[in-house]
């Protein structure tokens, strides 16, 4: 599957639905599917807010499912950014000291079983690999 988005909330909630029946029709397990669409929305999410800073430009997005595992890949024209450099949030020592906020990598990690980041002709590509169980 393979889908070209525009860096805006409508475009985020159209591609999360267009990933679920994707999956779902695919055969990929309800873990895998959760785990897929928490990946899409933290990587789409974090380009909408990060990437483009007058909110506007092009992420493409391509998913594949060979049975073992699910690979999503992000790409997008915005500013240079490494998730794999980005350090984990501290934990808070109570509910009351967390903070809101600064988890979707952290998240992503803990979803794939594999993340890869290249920076190729002024592109940011963000492959992560999630296994179907």
């Amino acid at each position: 599957m393979r889908l070209s988005l525009e860096a805006n909330l409508e475009a985020l909630e159209s591609g999360q639905a267009a990933l679920a029946s994707f999956l779902d029709e695919a055969g990929a397990s309800e873990k895998t599917a959760y785990n897929a669409s928490l990946a899409f929305e933290e990587l789409v999410s974090n380009v909408m807010r990060h990437a483009y800073p007058s909110g506007h430009g092009p992420i493409d997005v391509s998913v594949e499912l060979d049975g073992a595992e699910v690979i999503l890949t992000v790409e997008d024209q915005g500013r240079p950014f490494n998730p794999l450099l980005a350090e984990e949030p501290a934990k808070p020592a109570s509910v009351e000291e967390a903070q809101i906020g600064g988890w979707g990598i952290s998240l992503v990690r803990m979803a794939a079983t594999n993340i890869e980041y290249r920076r190729i002709d002024s592109r940011n590509r963000v492959r992560v690999r999630i296994r179907n169980s």
